[in-house]
């Protein structure tokens, strides 16, 4: 057996609604069953995607927080396609490498990251970045009878969806999970109000598509500057970790915005305030 607090995978590059995975399990009150099975699979899917685990011969307790290579009552198994999930890693890895128009120069990963409490949010904005991993796809509006609130049925909720590995799938960028979208159709009694795929968009949905999502960069380096106090007093706010780690994730693939992000704050060091006063 291993404690799942000794995989560094595990407690530092994979999260769960905004926190890492762990320390969201330790810290949250409010776990609901579906967390708990969007938890587990996140997890079992982040270890074999990095070789961590054997998934023919090792296994999850969650309830115990470790891996074992002894199945019994109430180990989890892996499943490579799941009802539910964190998005998994090798496709943050990938939002990791774009910057586009519609994030505002950010990259898609910083964009996707976002807590949808403490940041304006926009999830057809949101849904359009996350869209350019795949080479088809469709904008879905749908009712469904809510997983977390019972008797309620949410109404006009924008979901993303797309194949992956021959599995329809419903991308759900506000909770940051993505469900079989079959299983999610039947359990939830969802039904789908309005839907646009790209392989149907007309000429004026393409030319306003490929305007969206074509490559911009030229204003993060001003977005880290304008922006660096708030997210130094955002380090310790839970809610923000996988945004801020996506953050720091990104001066691998955008270094030229850290720089100038740099100079703009050298400049305005040097500016002397003392001539403004009256």
């Amino acid at each position: 057996m291993r404690k799942l607090d000794t995989y560094d995978v595990l407690k530092n590059d994979v999260f769960y609604r905004g926190m890492h995975i762990l320390d969201y399990l330790y810290t949250d009150k409010k776990v609901t069953g579906l967390d708990i099975e969007a938890i587990k699979n996140t997890i079992l899917t982040a270890l074999v995607e990095k070789k961590e685990i054997d998934p023919g011969k090792e296994f999850l307790d969650l309830k115990r927080m470790e891996i074992t290579d002894k199945f019994y009552f109430g180990c989890d198994i892996y499943n490579p396609k799941p009802f539910v999930q964190g998005f998994p890693l090798w496709m943050k890895e990938k939002l990791r490498t774009r910057s586009l128009k519609i994030t505002g120069s950010l990259p898609v990963s910083v964009h996707a990251a976002r807590p949808t409490s403490e940041l304006g949010y926009c999830v057809y904005d949101a849904n359009t970045a996350f869209s350019i991993l795949f080479d088809d796809f469709a904008f879905i509006v749908a009712d469904y009878n809510s997983p977390t609130r019972p008797n309620v049925r949410a109404e006009d909720r924008p979901f993303l969806e797309a194949t992956v590995d021959g599995t329809d799938y419903l991308f759900d960028i506000l909770t940051k999970r993505m469900y079989d979208k079959k299983e999610f159709m039947r359990i939830y009694e969802m039904e789908i109000k309005d839907s646009v795929r790209k392989s149907e968009f007309d000429e004026r949905q393409k030319a306003l598509y490929a305007e969206q999502t074509q490559e911009d960069t030229k204003n993060y380096g001003a977005f880290l500057s304008m922006t660096s106090q708030f997210l130094d007093a955002m380090k310790e706010v839970p809610k923000m970790q996988e945004y801020m780690y996506e953050i720091e994730q990104s001066k691998k693939y955008f270094p030229s915005a850290f720089e100038e992000s740099k100079r703009f704050q050298e400049e305005i060091e040097q500016i002397d305030y003392s001539v403004l006063k009256l």
